[in-house]
């Protein structure tokens, strides 16, 4: 498996030439599976080793695997019990259900101790660490060197291009994605960075209507709660999503009647969206013939077509309890109406609504 073939391969370039077992140990005994969180969680780990001196145990560990030749020979030695460490270098590594691999170094500090900043202090500038991980099991990395203070230019752009910003939206992470647009805005906020303009896609036209002012915080996680809730409480039918190999203009001709292309994302590639069974036979069929076609459950629902119309009353009523109705400006372009939702309760109130704004699928192309 995944496991055996990681330690083995580790083996090759870590043992060759030691001369002792090598302590090892995996952070999902303490703590379960961490999932895209696992590399970061790892790397704590080894601060907490080296904060007090003692590697944490690992549970549960009862005798070696016959498949890893170092485990049966003694060459790694899984740590069971508290072990003292005096620090030094040490590697965390990664590898992610969807192929990610990841391999880090650490090495202890010379401070007594790790420092957490809870105010602002000052800083003389030097190499500063970013890590991320992604919800998808990416990890990055960065090392950022600080330089001159003088800003090329005032800190402004060499030319007129207009600068955008686009917000896209993941229908299945709800409210977990909302909170990020909110964060995103208001992080740009505190940097005093303003785009020209916003370009909104699905459930990011509410991150946009909040960075225009329109909704406030709590509006804005309001409405997409309300949609949410809409869709759960209206009887639809069992829908689902996929992403597609081809444009608009291909893929248009060749779907089923009762699928809609709901997204026209480039002109190598649509989303389309409709029943269950008829979009994983339709996703087959493209398949056979070596056209990319991956199908997407959203929760059982197909978002941004004809099928998502019938909770268009609930969503109504539920915003009406609130009267959440406001204006926008200029700077908001549009790339679908929520299907007859927001659009029929007359939100969005600049004429260039009208103008910028298409009910019937996503063009991102044309932006």
């Amino acid at each position: 498996d995944l496991d055996t073939k990681e330690l083995n391969a580790l083996a090759k370039v870590l043992l060759c030439n030691r001369q002792t077992p090598l302590p090892i140990g995996s952070i999902k005994s303490n703590l379960g599976h961490t999932d895209a969180a696992s590399a970061l969680v790892s790397v704590v780990k080894v601060l907490i080793a080296m904060e007090t001196g003692r590697i944490p145990p690992n549970y549960n560990y009862n005798k070696p695997s016959q498949q890893v030749p170092a485990l049966v020979e003694d060459k790694y030695k899984v740590v069971t019990e508290p072990m003292p460490w005096s620090g030094g270098l040490d590697a965390v590594n990664a590898v992610g259900l969807s192929g990610v691999f990841g391999f880090c170094t650490v090495i202890g500090s010379n401070r007594d101790h790790a420092m957490v900043v809870t105010e602002t202090m000052p800083w003389s500038g030097g190499l500063a660490a970013v890590n991320a991980v992604g919800l998808s099991g990416v990890v990055g990395h960065i090392l950022l060197r600080s330089h001159s203070k003088e800003k090329v230019n005032g800190g402004l752009p060499n030319d007129e291009l207009p600068r955008l910003l686009l917000i896209s939206g993941r229908t299945e992470e709800g409210l977990k994605e909302i909170l990020t647009k909110i964060a995103l805005v208001d992080f740009m906020k505190l940097l005093d960075i303003t785009p020209d303009g916003y370009v909104g896609h699905s459930l990011g036209e509410l991150g946009c209507a909040y960075m225009d002012g329109c909704f406030t915080a709590e509006e804005t996680l309001l409405v997409a709660y309300y949609r949410g809730l809409a869709s759960n409480e209206t009887e639809l039918i069992p829908g689902y999503m996929a992403a597609i190999g081809l444009g608009y203009k291909d893929v248009k001709d060749i779907c089923p009647p009762e699928i809609d292309v709901a997204c026209h994302n480039s002109s190598s590639s649509s989303t389309i969206s409709g029943p269950e069974e008829i979009v994983k036979t339709f996703v087959k069929e493209l398949q056979k013939e070596h056209i990319f076609a991956r199908a997407v459950n959203v929760a059982n629902i197909a978002y941004h077509s004809r099928y998502i119309k019938p909770a268009a009353p609930k969503l109504l009523e539920y915003l009406k309890k609130r009267t959440i109705i406001t204006t926008v400006s200029l700077k908001m372009i549009y790339l679908e109406a929520f299907h007859a939702r927001l659009k029929c309760l007359g939100h969005f109130r600049h004429p260039a609504f009208e103008k910028t704004h298409r009910p019937d699928m996503l063009v991102l192309n044309d932006c």
